[in-house]
C-alpha cells in the first residue's frame, strides 16, 4: 500500500517560509503585497479556489481583491486590467478559468511575465518554451503553481526528477508548460489524455494528471511508482481526482496524493496556492528593488 504526500506538512512549511520573507520585506514598504483576481464565471471550483486565495492572503497578509467580471463587457475588463498591469496598485493579476474565448484573449495577450503569477499569459508560455534548458529562467517569471506544486512535492520526498520517465496524463492548456518544467529538469516525458490512454501498465517512475476527466485505470500503475493527481474534477457537487478507484490506485503506488475530499493530509490544491503565492511574493521582492532602485536615482540638475 503506497504512503500518501503529506501535503499538509509541506503547505505550512512554504506558508511559513514566505511569512518570514514578507515579514522582512514589508519593513520598509509602502503597500502590502496585493494580487487582483478577475471572475467571469458561475463555476462552483472557480469560486471554491478564490475563496481558498482569500483564506490564504489572510493568513499571509497579502490582499487578495476579487473582481466580479460577470456582466461586464470584454473592452471594460481589458481596460481594467491595463490599469492593475501598467499601475503600482497590484503584484499580479489572475484570470479565473473557465473563460470564454474573447477573455482568454486578454489573459493570453495583454498580461506581462512580471504580474503574470499563474502563467497563464503567451509572453510567460513563450519564455517558457523557447528558453534553452541550459539557461535560466528571468528571475521576474513566475512558474506555474501546478509545476511548482509537482517539484515541491517530489523534492520534499527525495523523489529523483533528473532522468525520471514520467507518464503526464493531460487534456488541456496546462500540461503543455508542466511537460516543459519537467524536461528543464531533465525527466522524460509521455503524454496521455482520455482519448489516449496506455493499454498495458506504465513503464514511468512518476505519473503526474491534469486530466479534466477520471481516466487513470489501477493497472496503469507500476507498483511503488509515485502518483501526483493535480486535477480537481466537479462530480456531483464535490471534487474528485483523474484517478479511477483511488484506494486501488493507493495499492499499487509508491507514493499517492491525497484523495480529494480528505483532510487528514491536506491537498494538493493547498499546496498549489501555496506555490502560487510563492509567485506573488517573488513579484513583490522584484517591485520594491524596482522602485528602491527608481526612487535611488538622482534627479538631473537643470542649469540656470
Amino acid at each position: 500500500m503506497g504512503t500518501v504526500f503529506a501535503c499538509n506538512r509541506l503547505t505550512d512549511q512554504m506558508l511559513n517560509d514566505i511569512k518570514h520573507t514578507l515579514t522582512t520585506l514589508q519593513q520598509n514598504a509602502r503597500r502590502p503585497p496585493r494580487i487582483v483576481t478577475f471572475c467571469a464565471t458561475n463555476d462552483s471550483t472557480a469560486h471554491s479556489y478564490l475563496a481558498q486565495q482569500q483564506r490564504t492572503g489572510q493568513r499571509l497578509g497579502i490582499d487578495v481583491i476579487p473582481h466580479d467580471a460577470r456582466g461586464q463587457t470584454v473592452e471594460d475588463i481589458a481596460a481594467e486590467a491595463d490599469v492593475y498591469e501598467h499601475q503600482d496598485t497590484s503584484d499580479g493579476i489572475i484570470f479565473l478559468r473557465p473563460m470564454d474565448a474573447a477573455l482568454q484573449h486578454i489573459a493570453v495577450h495583454q498580461l506581462s511575465p512580471s504580474k503574470d503569477i499563474d502563467c497563464q499569459g503567451g509572453q510567460s508560455h513563450a519564455i517558457l518554451r523557447n528558453t534553452p534548458y541550459d539557461i535560466d529562467l528571468p528571475e521576474t517569471m513566475h512558474l506555474p503553481p501546478t509545476g511548482k506544486a509537482c517539484l515541491d512535492v517530489l523534492n520534499a520526498y527525495h523523489i529523483p526528477i533528473t532522468r525520471a520517465r514520467i507518464a503526464l496524463f493531460t487534456n488541456g492548456s496546462v500540461g503543455t508548460p508542466l511537460k516543459t518544467i519537467l524536461e528543464r529538469q531533465g525527466a522524460t516525458i509521455n503524454l496521455y489524455g482520455s482519448k489516449r490512454l496506455p493499454t498495458r501498465e506504465l513503464n514511468a517512475d512518476i505519473i503526474i494528471s491534469t486530466a479534466d476527466t477520471p481516466c487513470i485505470h489501477p493497472h496503469f500503475i507500476k507498483p511503488g511508482t509515485a502518483v501526483i493527481d493535480l486535477a480537481r474534477i466537479p462530480h456531483e457537487g464535490k471534487l474528485t481526482g483523474s484517478l479511477i478507484d483511488y484506494g486501488a490506485c493507493k495499492d499499487r503506488a509508491g507514493l499517492i496524493t491525497p484523495e480529494p475530499g480528505t483532510k487528514k493530509d491536506g491537498s494538493i490544491g493547498a499546496v498549489m496556492t501555496a506555490a502560487l503565492f510563492q509567485n506573488v511574493t517573488n513579484s513583490y521582492k522584484h517591485g520594491l528593488e524596482y522602485r528602491k532602485t527608481v526612487f535611488a536615482r538622482p534627479v538631473p540638475r537643470i542649469a540656470a
